[in-house]
């Protein structure tokens, strides 16, 4: 038997479909939680799964193992166009699923770093302060190789106050936090690791030189991954 998860609105319907389940049986199963399936799209694995269309049927029935997870969205009344909120939870499942499959670059034995070069202006230094506490508000792209990180915060213009070579050295503690791309990327050499939103670090040092570094830094920052708040 395979067991058959259907996740609406953060909700989880569970079935059943026996092996070498037809459309049919799918069909007749998607009916007991949705009375009229033709208002609702099935996405597996990225992938949509038209339940009135044998060839995509056939198309996604490899996708079934022993169990599947079947992420369930309300269609648009009367028109074909994705409205925003759509589009957004299909992307965000397949992210979700993507980032399952990379390996974590952190462990509690361990602590991972990362450095992320950049240009700030002296009123973006100000926030960075020692002590502290900052929140990422999207995915931020780090890279384990220093000098990659030090050449993109210098590939710009001269340093002026708007325009100053910064390194950020992000120590990450917490499993699944960052995630490493350099297998899967287009780019293997840059060493890219991401961390995800919603990540909270404490700066715990800075330094300024008075004139740029051998490899031209002006400022060099320490965050540290803020410790998990358990219940």
């Amino acid at each position: 038997m395979i067991n058959v998860d259907f996740n609406y609105l953060k909700r989880h319907h569970l079935g059943q479909l026996k092996d070498g389940f037809s459309l049919n049986d799918l069909l007749q199963l998607v009916s007991l939680y949705f009375k009229n399936p033709s208002d609702y799209r099935f996405i597996i694995s990225g992938k949509e799964l038209d339940l009135f269309n044998t060839q995509s049927f056939i198309r996604c029935q490899s996708l079934f193992g022993n169990s599947i997870s079947i992420l369930v969205l309300r269609r648009i009344r009367g028109g074909g166009f994705v409205e925003i909120q759509i589009l957004t939870n299909i992307i965000l499942y397949d992210l979700e699923k993507a980032l399952e499959q990379i390996p974590t670059r952190n462990n509690e034995e361990r602590p991972c770093q990362t450095f992320r070069g950049m240009n700030m202006t002296n009123n973006d230094l100000a926030q960075y302060t020692v002590g502290t506490r900052l929140m990422t508000k999207s995915f931020l792209s780090t890279t384990k190789n220093r000098s990659v990180a030090e050449a993109f915060a210098i590939c710009r213009s001269a340093t002026t106050d708007n325009n100053i070579p910064t390194l950020c050295t992000y120590t990450i503690k917490n499993r699944r936090t960052a995630y490493d791309l350099e297998t899967i990327s287009e780019y293997p050499e840059e060493k890219e690791v991401l961390i995800i939103p919603y990540s909270a670090f404490i700066v715990k040092g800075m330094d300024r030189y008075e004139s740029p570094s051998e490899t031209g830094i002006v400022i060099k920052i320490e965050l540290e991954e803020c410790e998990a708040v358990s219940d």
